[in-house]
């Protein structure tokens, strides 16, 4: 009987379009903070075909492993994922390179995150040592997306994978402050 009670108050409750009762701060913050993230949401699936970054995560969230302590890895790794980053293919769209075309191998490619990464041959010796320890965590052919978080890799992984692309870009010389 006093479950039956119960029962019809929450009823009521459900069929009222108004909330009759105070809301804590606290959980009105997170309501707005839910709407926010789906109004994001829904507006990233209709602009995230249009750019590399939203190949690369298409479901807003955090990506708490890829924060390093190493902040210049941290920020380079952003520029990278938004190709926005000192390679020659951004420095000619903002006219600070007379060319877009990588001057590291001279094979007429355009200088993009993906040149870098996977076919300048300047940087082969610094590959083969990337490409082998991909090999270790089970990933046999590395792509952009794997290597800047968008694998199906466990996070502690993805970690270890920035981590040696640090490494790969130090040894490589290429970027500035890491």
């Amino acid at each position: 009987p006093g479950n039956d009670h119960v029962d019809k108050l929450a009823n009521l409750g459900r069929a009222l379009d108004n909330v009759t009762y105070p809301i804590e701060l606290n959980d009105q913050q997170n309501l707005v903070k839910k709407q926010m993230i789906k109004k994001w949401q829904e507006r990233w699936d209709i602009d995230k075909h249009n750019n590399t970054y939203g190949i690369l995560k298409p479901i807003i969230s955090n990506w708490h492993w890829c924060r390093h302590e190493n902040r210049a890895l941290d920020v380079i790794m952003t520029k990278m994922r938004l190709e926005k980053i000192g390679l020659n293919k951004y420095l000619h769209k903002i006219n600070l390179s007379p060319t877009n075309l990588c001057n590291q191998c001279n094979n007429g490619d355009i200088e993009t995150v993906e040149h870098y990464l996977l076919s300048c041959q300047k940087y082969n010796a610094q590959r083969a040592r990337l490409s082998s320890f991909m090999r270790q965590l089970g990933i046999a052919q590395i792509t952009v997306p794997s290597l800047l978080g968008a694998s199906n890799t466990d996070p502690e992984n993805k970690k270890r994978i920035t981590i040696e692309l640090g490494s790969f870009i130090r040894a490589t010389n290429r970027m500035d402050k890491l």
